[in-house]
């Protein structure tokens, strides 16, 4: 690749991990062949266990003016060649994906040593594959001056459909995008929402990207809850209009959820104790959080917080080892989450983790949610810091069956209403009238 395409990877991978931590960011994953050869899977790898969103860049040598001038047809078929072109990259990672093959990447949440570590491309179920091309454009900063892009290959290998769609982004719109989204979960969650509201779409109306994702972040539980979208309104400079009409909101967003919060701590820790053969638990372990949208991870991390608070007053009075806490959230309405603090050596850790699940699907069971809920999402942390535990859990029927009322630990209750956190709405749907 061309030095202007090697520093816009560079460039775009640093983003990447500005806006996600490097956790879970590998710049250009290779596979090695049979051979002995390398062979690039992508320019750069979003790994969140089960899910991984997967990028190829393409520079162009070619300026917005050229898709208005006497060639612009030519030109206009240049660019939706390059974009097929980087769609057909994917064919390897998906045929390597389908063998099970192993890849090698860097320990990269760990630095010291940077040692590489073997992973085996089962453990994703899902790719998310995103073309991301760049070329000059000297009306770019300009509202309603800027050049769009088609935001899908329509032409892409029958193989890689098997994922869904393929984003396509100009490399400015998804920078300027990484400003409001703060996890993989929260980028995620919006091209799943894009695809759908692109597929289903019959007509695009004034489309462009930026102001498409303005529409999406003022809309997100309207696009979230509806199936039907006969046809996609974007309003010209919706958003430059959103950016102004929400600059407060923006901020304070863009404050408080950037914060550590106890999950990042847990993840931290998880990660200092890393060597090889817990490798594939700690990639796992990291996924799972980053795989939350970043509103969910602060109520998780909010409530691991107090029931942290609860259990230090009750260990003082020398009342209960376990303060417990569940509840549902209209951000993943099919999931219970299981926050806990604990106070227990970490040779009862497995012992704590079975009785909390079973407690927890007794609970289910109880409140008529057995076949509404189909995860449980688990957050356990040791009051002293000894251990924690992050997990999902997919309760079979035998699960339900054998769930129990252990009486061994005493708990103090904290759960919250599920009712009320399946009302929790997208900040901006509150505070912004935009339209």
């Amino acid at each position: 690749m061309e030095d202007n395409g090697k520093t816009r990877e560079k460039e775009f991978t640093d983003a990447l991990i500005r806006a996600f931590g490097r956790e879970c960011i590998y710049h250009s994953p290779q596979m090695r062949k049979a051979s002995g050869q390398q062979k690039e899977l992508a320019d750069a790898l979003i790994l969140v266990p089960p899910y991984a969103v997967v990028f190829q860049l393409k520079w162009l040598h070619q300026s917005a003016e050229d898709f208005y001038g006497d060639k612009k047809d030519i030109e206009q078929n240049r660019l939706e060649q390059k974009m097929i072109a980087a769609a057909r990259q994917f064919k390897r990672l998906h045929s390597g994906w389908r063998q099970g093959t192993k890849i090698e990447l860097p320990q990269v949440w760990n630095t010291q040593p940077r040692k590489n570590y073997s992973l085996d491309l089962s453990i994703i179920e899902h790719f998310i594959p995103v073309v991301v091309v760049d070329f000059a454009d000297s009306q770019y900063e300009i509202a309603g001056g800027r050049t769009n892009v088609s935001p899908i290959v329509v032409q892409s290998p029958d193989a890689i459909k098997e994922w869904g769609m393929v984003h396509c982004f100009l490399f400015k719109d998804f920078l300027r995008i990484l400003d409001d989204l703060f996890e993989p979960g929260d980028l995620m969650t919006y091209l799943t929402l894009r695809e759908r509201q692109i597929t289903e779409s019959q007509r695009f109306i004034n489309y462009s990207e930026l102001d498409f994702f303005a529409l999406y972040l003022s809309k997100y539980n309207e696009w979230n809850r509806t199936q039907d979208s006969p046809y996609l309104l974007v309003e010209p400079n919706y958003y430059e209009d959103f950016l102004e009409t929400c600059k407060d909101e923006i901020t304070k967003r863009r404050r408080v959820l950037k914060q550590e919060d106890s999950l990042d701590k847990i993840m931290a820790q998880m990660c200092s104790h890393s060597h090889v053969g817990i490798i594939p638990s700690i990639v796992r372990n990291i996924g799972q959080i980053k795989s939350l949208p970043a509103l969910l991870k602060k109520d998780i991390s909010h409530h691991l917080d107090c029931n942290l608070a609860k259990l230090s007053i009750a260990r003082a009075n020398n009342k209960t080892q376990i303060s417990i806490g569940r509840f549902s959230t209209v951000l993943s309405p099919n999931t219970v989450y299981l926050i806990a603090a604990v106070l227990y050596e970490l040779q009862y850790s497995e012992a704590v983790i079975e009785i909390l699940y079973q407690r927890t699907l007794s609970y289910m069971v109880a409140n008529g949610w057995r076949n509404e809920m189909q995860d449980v999402f688990i957050v356990i942390k040791d009051l002293d810091g000894r251990w924690a535990f992050v997990g999902y859990r997919r309760p079979a029927a035998t699960d339900y069956d054998n769930c129990l009322q252990p009486k061994e630990l005493e708990e103090t209750r904290t759960d919250f209403n599920l009712e009320l956190f399946r009302e929790t709405e997208w900040s901006y749907s509150r505070h912004c009238q935009t339209t």
